[in-house]
């Protein structure tokens, strides 16, 4: 009984550990009616596997979910953010091989895309 005890508290912690990243989106651009508008500066971000994703920088707040996909074999390769409310669609896509990422938010009528590189933190 203490062994079975001793083990479930030693496994518990990193079965709830959280996985975050900061992603450095390098280029970006402002999509309107088929054509690319805009450059965008960079945005970088922080994805949490627990708490969602946010900008870097002070008062800014989580928000969405993330959660880790698998592929058919079980094996864990991308972690799916997105964040959805009446006014704009967030969708963030990272491949934890290359920790390489798309982001995508629809906003007004007007695609805003990025991609760049994550490490893990």
């Amino acid at each position: 009984m203490k062994k079975t005890l001793l083990l479930a508290a030693l496994l518990l912690p990193c079965a709830a550990q959280a996985e975050t990243y900061i992603c450095d989106g390098k280029v970006g651009a402002v999509i309107e009616l088929d054509k690319v508008r805009d450059s965008l500066i960079d945005a970088d971000f922080l994805i949490s596997t627990t708490a969602g994703f946010k900008r870097t920088g002070p008062n800014q707040i989580y928000s969405g979910k993330c959660q880790m996909e698998s592929a058919d074999d079980n094996s864990v390769n991308a972690i799916i953010c997105n964040h959805f409310s009446p006014f704009a669609a967030d969708l963030i896509m990272m491949n934890l091989e290359s920790l390489r990422f798309t982001r995508s938010l629809t906003f007004a009528g007007n695609l805003y895309a990025w991609t760049g590189q994550c490490s893990e933190i």
